[in-house]
């Protein structure tokens, strides 16, 4: 045998007797969850470990939904503060070049505020070209 295909064959060996170790493993775990519960079993103390599990769990639902209420007010704290505080619509102005600013997002309100001609044209806008007010022609020197 050459020395290549010994090696090949010890890969080979080593890779399944690797790739058998999680099964051996389960098989452990499985024998010592039957003895924890023969144990318990035979102590007569299953349903106070059910109590603590029953307790455990109602605890774990009691948080989850302060969890949830938290996580609501956020989501409307973060609404109002996205809405009015964050690029606020200036009083009195409902649409910047043609497009509603309050349907915006205030990253894309702010946007078409400065007048960003991507987003505008992206959003169906159109920039009009400011009208500069008209300079009265000074008079000429005598």
């Amino acid at each position: 045998m050459l020395e290549q295909e010994f090696v090949e064959q010890k890969i080979t060996k080593l890779k399944e007797a690797l790739g058998g170790l999680p099964g051996t493993l389960k098989k452990y775990q499985e024998q010592g969850d039957r003895e924890i519960q023969d144990l318990i079993r035979k102590a007569g103390i299953q349903d106070q470990i059910d109590q603590i599990n029953a307790r455990t769990e109602d605890q774990r639902r009691k948080l989850q939904k302060q969890a949830d209420i938290l996580a609501g007010q956020i989501a409307a704290l973060q609404e109002i503060r996205e809405k009015f505080h964050l690029a606020p619509i200036p009083e009195g102005i409902t649409h910047m070049h043609g497009i509603a600013l309050a349907d915006l997002d205030w990253q894309t309100r702010l946007l078409v505020m400065q007048g960003n001609e991507d987003t505008v044209k992206t959003l169906g806008g159109e920039i009009q070209p400011e009208v500069q007010p008209r300079r009265k022609a000074l008079p000429r020197p005598k």
